[in-house]
């Protein structure tokens, strides 16, 4: 995949982004950064070695999904990646399939939108259809960027080990 932060790389903002390079950089292409191409994610973020920064997702031609990799303040996608998730055809609160835009440019170019938050799943809180011995743990606090994602991960990963 490749990592759309384009000047976001900040803790909190990316935090998508960082996770997903800790947890499963063997997935990660690139991450797009059009002021930070030419670099490494080692030089710029802290983490992830040597992913390379790109500045086109052309420049990562072996990726084949983008990621928004940030979580910006009231969720919505900033207007000056509008032209690069329509040259890619994920979603914040902003569902891409509810964009008349998006739609047209996934279906111009054969691209399917998926949001993985978009589900038709309604029954987990009454635990309809889980099997009565799987454990669930729920990671809530009281605001955003506080390590719930980074919490549920490090657990499901320490499980894996267990």
């Amino acid at each position: 995949m490749i990592i759309l932060t384009d000047g976001y790389n900040d803790l909190h903002t990316a935090k998508t982004a960082r996770c997903v390079i800790r947890y499963r950089p063997e997935e990660v292409a690139a991450v797009l950064d059009r002021g930070s191409a030419g670099r490494t994610c080692g030089e710029v973020m802290g983490l992830g070695g040597r992913i390379p920064m790109v500045g086109r997702l052309d420049d990562a031609p072996e990726a084949d999904t983008l990621l928004i990799g940030i979580a910006p303040p009231g969720g919505k996608i900033p207007a000056a990646w509008r032209p690069i998730v329509l040259e890619a055809v994920s979603g914040l609160h902003d569902f891409l399939s509810d964009d008349p835009e998006f739609r047209r440019g996934a279906q111009q170019h054969g691209a399917r939108l998926v949001d993985l938050r978009a589900n038709d799943e309604r029954d987990v809180a009454g635990r309809v259809g889980i099997r009565e011995g799987c454990l669930r743990l729920h990671t809530v606090a009281n605001d955003c960027s506080c390590g719930k994602m980074v919490v549920a991960v490090e657990l499901a990963e320490g499980l894996k080990r267990a």
